[in-house]
């Protein structure tokens, strides 16, 4: 029984993950564009962020489509998110009533508060096209990653089976702490790539996580099981 529910506990526990990494992503395009930039400059300033993700891909130029995919993806996710939702709407009605009726009919504070409350809906609205964009930066970047593991997987077997014929001594905690770094490059990053919008070169910051990946695989199947 146990074993036929795995499957479903595994989408469950995968979608409430990719939920609360959305809703982090929202958050945290909120949080950057109030503490980086000037009122009145943060949508713009932040969306020439998403641009420059972009160009990121294009410079990547694998796969031939990714500028492409990552602005429909990204574009999806809003139209899913906000539009469907109505919440657009109620974001441009905020906007469109700053400058007429609500500043008649309310304080100077709540309509600050309301137009405050409009910018904010508009930063994570683009917290989407983060997090579509990103998603296939992180993308692009696995070919790469694999080939970098699949190196490090063969030399290391290759040390196991020296280490074996000298009768060498094996080392279980250097085999778990390795895949348990690995874990943290597999899951740990992308996910704070993604949740945070900070300013990452993907192209100057890959070949670090390849040679990363590529020396904890080394070190995790060197000191692998002594007899198999």
């Amino acid at each position: 029984m146990r074993a036929a529910a795995a499957p479903l506990y595994v989408a469950v526990w995968t979608a409430i993950y990719a939920a609360c990494l959305l809703i982090a992503a929202l958050t945290g395009a909120v949080v950057l564009g109030k503490l980086a930039y000037a009122p009145g400059e943060r949508v713009d300033a932040l969306y020439g962020r998403v641009q420059q993700d972009v160009r990121q891909l294009e410079a990547v130029a694998w796969p031939p489509d990714a500028p492409q995919r990552a602005v429909a993806l990204a574009r999806t996710l809003h139209a899913w998110i906000f539009e469907k939702s109505g919440l657009a709407q109620r974001v441009a009605s905020v906007r469109t009533a700053e400058a007429g009726s609500l500043d008649q009919r309310l304080t100077a504070a709540a309509g600050t508060l309301a137009a405050d409350g409009g910018e904010s809906w508009q930063l994570a609205m683009l917290g989407t096209y983060f997090f579509g964009v990103r998603l296939i930066c992180l993308a692009a970047l696995l070919p790469l990653l694999a080939a970098a593991y699949a190196l490090g997987f063969i030399d290391g077997l290759v040390e196991r089976s020296i280490r074996r014929a000298g009768a060498g001594r094996e080392s279980a905690s250097l085999y778990h702490r390795a895949k348990w770094g690995l874990a943290v490059l597999a899951i740990g990053v992308p996910t704070l790539y993604l949740a945070v919008p900070l300013d990452v070169r993907i192209g100057e910051a890959a070949p670090f996580a390849a040679l990363g990946v590529l020396l904890l695989a080394r070190i995790q199947w060197k000191y692998y099981k002594k007899y198999l």
